[in-house]
């Protein structure tokens, strides 16, 4: 009978090292295992109730307060074609813009976007 010195296990063919590297994942292998096994009825009780949960859809209906013109404007234009001047649809234009978000009168958020004008004719 022969024991390897540094761990006292008898290591026929195999090193000390994969002895121990093969028990250390049979305890994490376990230590994974039990929890999935040993599951609480609160958790069981909660994922059956998730399952078949109806879905909440939120309308929000907000409205933007464009100002283009005036002492403090809201949209300024950042970009724009050579052609944009002469286009009907204002084709290459591109206005950044940061709106007060409104339900009624009070301001309730901003909406902070980029206003691109791609149609051309």
């Amino acid at each position: 009978m022969s024991f390897d010195n540094a761990c006292g296990l008898e290591c026929k063919g195999v090193t000390c090292t994969q002895q121990k590297l093969a028990l250390v994942l049979l305890l994490l292998s376990l230590g994974l295992a039990i929890p999935l096994v040993h599951s609480t009825k609160e958790v069981d009780e909660w994922i059956q109730k998730l399952h078949h949960a109806k879905e909440k859809v939120p309308r929000l209906h907000f409205y933007f307060r464009d100002t283009l013109s005036g002492k403090n404007p809201s949209a300024v234009e950042a970009a724009e074609a050579s052609m944009t001047k002469k286009s009907p649809t204002l084709f290459g234009l591109l206005n950044i813009s940061d709106d007060p978000l409104t339900r009624t009168k009070p301001t309730c958020g901003h909406e902070l976007c980029f206003h691109n004008w791609e149609i051309q004719w």
